[in-house]
Order: C-alpha cells, then structure tokens, then sequence
C-alpha cells in the first residue's frame, strides 16, 4: 500500500481577526487571508465586503505526517498572538485532506497530535479522496 498524501490546514476566523498581521513563519506558509471589510474574489462574497477576518494555514513540508504537528505547535506557540489579532478559537477548525491510492486506507493520529489538539480546543475535521497513480 502507498502512503496517503497528507494535506492538513487551519482554517482560522473571527469577526474582528486581522488575519494579514499574522508573522511569517519558516515552517508554515499562509495559503488565504481576509481582513474584515476586504472585498472578497470568490464564493459567497465575492464582490462584497467581507463580515469577518480569515486565513488558512499550512505546513510547508506537505504530504507527510510531521507536517501536522509542525502545524498544531506553530498554533500553540502563537496561540496569544492569534487572540489578540481577533481569532475566535471556537470557530477554528483543524482539516486533514488526505489522498489515498488504494482500496483501503487507515489513518492514526499520535498520541503527541492528539495532546496538541486538545490545547487548542478546534474542531476537526477529515476529508478523504482516492486519486489515481497518474495524479
């Protein structure tokens, strides 16, 4: 069986989060970002102002399992900061998307991942697909 792709984000969001005043950082890299108010180009607000701050957050080392707890410290280390910028932890949401080649796939989360996980207090969520061995 091959390995799964393994593609976690954080989707983080507030009313009043100024998501572009989040530091750069050599482990992760900032996929999407809202302040509130900013006209949105996609989805439901486009051409309209956005109501609520936003941003999504992943590991730079995508595809592999220590991406995600690269991710979740990232998190824990700057979870003061994320606060005062305006995030609402409870609306934050953690998602594993993971490409499986084969018939059957299992995926464990470490004990380690876990502990991280109930730090932060976000929901979280799993999104599984099967690709082809050309993709």
């Amino acid at each position: 069986m091959t390995d799964p792709i393994l593609l976690p984000r954080i989707n983080i969001t507030g009313k009043e989060f100024y998501a572009r005043d989040i530091p750069l950082h050599e482990t992760i890299e900032i996929v999407q970002q809202h302040n509130p108010g900013d006209i949105g180009t996609t989805g439901r607000y486009k051409n309209k102002e956005q109501p609520y701050g936003s941003c999504i957050i992943a590991p730079k080392n995508i595809g592999k399992y220590d991406g995600i707890d690269v991710l979740l410290e990232y998190c824990i280390k700057n979870k003061e900061l994320l606060l005062k910028l305006g995030a609402e932890l409870d609306s934050t949401r953690f998602v594993i998307t993971c490409k499986y080649k084969s018939n059957t796939f299992g995926l464990e989360l470490m004990k380690s991942t876990v502990e991280r996980l109930a730090q932060l207090g976000f929901g979280i969520g799993f999104d599984f697909y099967m690709g082809t061995t050309q993709e």
